[in-house]
């Protein structure tokens, strides 16, 4: 619970920090904000996983690559169930995907540590 809490408190940081670094990245109302990042959690946390296991062959012949890929199809999929969510054009989408993708790897690295130490 404590992870999926501090993964969705991350997730509204990179979402409104790419709204406040570009233009291309707005939401109409605090609804559609938090709609979003409900619906993006969700999408990330039951269909990412599905969809970097069918694409795996291609992310080891790109190098991981594919994986960019991926995360922008789940914020596009999330994005469709919201309508005053917007994210303008492949540079925005790419940037908030890799955004989301950093802090991902570094929530899991560092819980990853914290258990070590723990233990």
């Amino acid at each position: 619970m404590y992870k999926f809490l501090i993964r969705i408190i991350l997730y509204s940081i990179v979402l409104y920090g790419a709204s406040l670094i570009t233009h291309s990245v707005r939401f109409n109302d605090i609804s559609s904000f938090i709609l979003l990042l409900l619906i993006l959690f969700i999408v990330n946390l039951v269909l990412r996983p599905l969809l970097l296991a069918v694409a795996f062959p291609f992310n080891i012949l790109t190098l991981g690559i594919v994986s960019i890929f991926v995360n922008m199809l789940t914020i596009i999929i999330a994005k469709a169930f919201v309508h005053g969510a917007v994210i303008e054009g492949f540079w925005p989408l790419a940037f908030v995907s890799v955004l989301i993708m950093f802090v991902d790897s570094v929530q899991r690295k560092v819980s990853r540590n914290r258990v070590r130490v723990e233990n």
